[in-house]
């Protein structure tokens, strides 16, 4: 159910239960504030009810929670040409409000009583094992720069092996051995010659 009310000059809708802000009323924190004939409706199980202009019975109960002032609003004045300018701040008194119920002739709609929740103890909880997981090491890719420094160092390996090797040495074929030969029987030829000689005389 819900009723609406009219408190300085403005209209609310409420509920039991609702908090609201309105212009600043009498009283301290904590007191509590009856409004009689302001009700201008009721809305219940049964129905509506309109007031002419209110509805006669109904009264709307308000506990003043506290007393403030809201924002800064600023009014700025001016007149182009004229070196005129005014300029003024307002801050406007308020007072918040609960409503804790709505009575309407014999009935009287109530916010329900907010319940405390239960202290609960946070129970221990013993941390898991986690075993550490074995990351494997990332391929790392090799690069078309990479890949042709190696190959260079390769070369320069295989060139310095070539170098260190030692010369073959040539093996003489049976050809050469006889053209080597044949000389030294031509000179040996001679010297036989002189013996035979003064052997004839």
């Amino acid at each position: 159910m819900y009723a609406i009310m009219d408190e300085s000059g403005r209209q609310f809708r409420v509920q039991p239960g609702d908090v609201l802000a309105v212009n600043r009323m009498s009283g301290n924190p904590g007191e509590t504030v009856m409004l009689e004939d302001r009700v201008l409706m009721v809305r219940t199980d049964d129905g509506v009810t309109l007031g002419a202009p209110i509805v006669e019975g109904a009264k709307v109960e308000l506990e003043i929670l506290e007393h403030y002032r809201g924002k800064k609003v600023i009014a700025f004045k001016m007149k182009r040409r004229k070196r005129c300018r005014r300029k003024k701040g307002h801050r406007q008194e308020l007072t918040r409000v609960s409503v804790k119920g709505i009575t309407v002739g014999a009935e009287c709609f109530s916010a329900p009583e907010a319940v405390e929740p239960e202290a609960v103890e946070p129970e221990a909880v013993e941390p898991e094992a986690v075993e550490p997981e074995a990351v494997e090491p990332e391929a790392v890719e090799e690069t078309p720069a990479v890949e042709e420094a190696v190959a260079a160092e390769e070369a320069a390996v295989v060139e310095d092996a070539v170098t260190e090797e030692p010369a073959a040495e040539v093996e003489e074929t049976p050809a050469a051995e006889a053209t080597e030969a044949e000389p030294e029987a031509s000179e040996e030829a001679p010297a036989e010659d002189d013996d035979e000689k003064p052997a004839a005389e």
